[in-house]
């Protein structure tokens, strides 16, 4: 069993820590708001008060972290840096951008310890399944080990080779797809409730012939039904996710319009006060 400290007890972090313990590895939780640990009362781990003073050598560092800046804050902190070597493994399965991960890879690189980028897919109630689904990038050598601690809630590991670039592209890809299928639905369920029909009808149909996949079973229902809450994935979220992959194809010149729409559409979300709404909220943007 691995000795790891989970950092960032979130919607997704906080049950993915609950299925290592149950897994039997020996965790250390850490968040900067001390109100996640209530859901671990019942669990036999180790909760973190001062992160400053944890030694990181000999550790699996796995963290689930909302954005570049939260990640930066923590794995560029002098005490951080100071107390990692060659005997360190950070596993990084938040989504960042490609510059975030080279330089976190960097840092790691001079104190000669290794960063991961294996980024998920799923949901809160994914992970307490053990059904999120990951996609990993790291040395050969190392895959074998990694895998068998990401299947305390993972359903199947994607190896993306040794570039941890490889799987913040194929992320950024996979997001967008998941809210253009969002985008599509809402836009239906608009069009044929603007014509007097049930759209709770329509994604019944769609769901059980066409697009009979986990995207749209989860995502047509409430869309229909406007339902936003529990949020499995904000807008906030959503808007930094698409704004990443728009930045990306804007380094490379690559011309992608229907990107810049999802983008438009979730901004406007955000900024009319749905931030912390489910993302499926981009059906309440406005239709010109």
């Amino acid at each position: 069993m691995a000795d790891i400290v989970f950092i960032g007890l979130g919607h997704m972090g906080s049950p993915m820590a609950a299925k290592l313990i149950e897994s039997s590895h020996n965790v250390e939780i850490f968040d900067t708001n001390p109100a996640a640990y209530s859901h671990f009362d019942s669990f036999n781990c180790h909760i973190i008060d001062d992160l400053s003073v944890v030694d990181f050598k000999k550790k699996i560092v796995m963290s689930m972290l909302p954005n570049d800046e939260a990640a930066l804050k923590v794995f560029s902190s002098a005490n951080y840096i100071e107390s990692i070597d060659s005997s360190t493994i950070n596993v990084s399965m938040s989504t960042l951008s490609s510059e975030m991960v080279s330089q976190l890879q960097e840092i790691h690189y001079t104190k000669g310890a290794v960063f991961i980028n294996c980024p998920v897919f799923g949901r809160p109630e994914t992970v307490r399944a053990g059904k999120l689904f990951g996609i990993l990038s790291c040395k050969p050598e190392l895959k074998h080990q990694i895998e068998n601690i990401l299947s305390s809630f993972c359903e199947r590991v994607f190896y993306f080779g040794s570039k941890n670039e490889s799987t913040v592209l194929v992320k950024l890809a996979a997001n967008f797809l998941v809210i253009s299928a969002i985008e599509a639905i809402s836009e239906s369920c608009e069009f044929l409730e603007k014509n007097g029909l049930d759209s709770n009808v329509f994604v019944d149909m769609i769901t059980n012939s066409l697009f009979d996949c986990t995207v749209y079973h989860y995502h047509s229902k409430n869309i229909a039904n406007r339902v936003y809450f529990p949020c499995g994935f904000s807008m906030d979220l959503g808007l930094k996710d698409i704004r990443l992959f728009n930045d990306e194809c804007d380094s490379l010149n690559i011309k992608l319009p229907f990107s810049k729409v999802i983008e438009t559409r979730i901004k406007e979300g955000v900024d009319k006060g749905r931030s912390e709404y489910d993302w499926a909220a981009i059906r309440e943007s406005s239709y010109l």
